[in-house]
């Protein structure tokens, strides 16, 4: 996580079967809300079944960051998917 620190916010996406994996990078911070909400809800859920989500890459996933992935649980459920 080291390296990550200090680096710019990012989301990787990446379908295996039914799974669509997100790979955290970055600083998961308040200044990068907007951008990140907008990515995290523009993610097609159809047909999946479950979402993972791998934070080993991120720096800080503060209070903010924190929410964002708290919404996406819930968006995830709403799908019928697991997270």
């Amino acid at each position: 996580a080291g390296a990550a620190r200090g680096a710019p916010a990012g989301l990787r996406t990446e379908t295996r079967g039914s799974a669509l994996h997100l790979e955290l990078s970055g600083e998961w911070r308040a200044a990068a809300v907007a951008r990140l909400g907008r990515e995290l809800e523009s993610l097609p859920l159809g047909g999946v079944g479950e979402v993972v989500v791998h934070t080993a890459g991120a720096g800080t996933i503060d209070l903010a960051g924190g929410w964002l992935l708290h919404r996406l649980e819930a968006r995830v459920r709403a799908a019928g998917a697991t997270l």
